[in-house]
């Protein structure tokens, strides 16, 4: 499994989370896709080197979410 949720990116969540207040409920979360899956995409810089996420196209996401490996956990709540 793959977890890349690493210090740096739970700091830029936290910094985030003040303009997701604009939403009536937003936040982050965490959660553990097949490895296998996510080697067919590219890992991507969100605002430097230590901060990286994966772009998966929309029309992939059923198949990443058939991908998910137990629970989806919630790392912060935002409520507006």
């Amino acid at each position: 499994m793959i977890d890349h949720m690493t210090d740096r990116n739970d700091q830029w969540l936290g910094r985030s989370l003040m303009a997701l207040r604009q939403l009536e409920f937003q936040g982050p979360t965490r959660f553990e896709v097949v490895t296998d899956f996510m080697q067919r995409y590219q890992m991507h810089e969100a605002g430097g080197s230590e901060l990286t996420e994966w772009w998966i196209p929309a029309e992939d996401l059923e198949d990443l979410n058939d991908h998910i490996v137990g629970p989806i956990e919630l790392v912060a709540e935002v409520r507006g």
